[in-house]
């Protein structure tokens, strides 16, 4: 899985704040973040399943965000994570052409779907640009998603991905959907 290191609050804006009992109830899914693009000055051709690593960088003047988009109450004192990977996300496209309200000018925008914040932060090291996540720190974001994704697309069982013939994918595997299993298998060698 690639990894992206987004500095504080943007990342928190990305994928959300995961579901807290004593603010939320017992019962909340959680909350995720409205930013559904992260601006960068190059592009990528990557396309499907990335973790979101928070930088150690807080831009404490934007913290403001948090509150105004409903991750942080109303007087909360709430510090995101930092240095840590806390959430997934799917990269569906890399544009210049402005698609979003978030989409900085004359910026390459990742545009990002099913966000989803981790259960608890794995503190890790990032990185510039995207990097390859070794495998137990892979195995450790998949135990910790508040619902079952693949780790190739991001698809989940309450968003699958869809067939054109209208059929939704299944699960080959505990992390791996049966779409995604079928190409890996075409792309083999014979």
């Amino acid at each position: 899985m690639k990894c992206l290191s987004i500095r504080q609050p943007w990342a928190t804006l990305i994928v959300g704040r995961p579901h807290d009992p004593i603010m939320d109830g017992n019962c909340s899914p959680p909350r995720i973040g409205p930013k559904d693009v992260e601006n960068r000055h190059w592009c990528t051709s990557h396309r499907g399943a990335i973790a979101i690593h928070a930088s150690k960088t807080i831009e404490m003047d934007e913290l403001c965000l948090l509150e105004e988009n409903a991750l942080a109450a109303p007087g909360e004192d709430y510090i995101p994570p930092t240095g840590a990977i806390i959430g997934v996300a799917r990269i569906t496209n890399c544009s210049r052409k402005c698609q979003s309200d978030w989409h900085g000018r004359g910026s390459y925008g990742l545009y990002l779907d099913r966000r989803l914040p981790l259960r608890h932060p794995i503190v890790y090291k990032g990185q510039l640009k995207l990097f390859d996540l070794p495998p137990e720190i892979v195995d450790g974001i998949l135990t910790l998603l508040p619902l079952r994704i693949c780790q190739i697309c991001g698809c989940s069982h309450h968003d699958p991905c869809i067939a054109r013939n209208g059929n939704t994918c299944g699960w080959a595997d505990e992390h791996l959907c049966t779409f995604c299993a079928a190409r890996a298998l075409e792309r083999r060698p014979s």
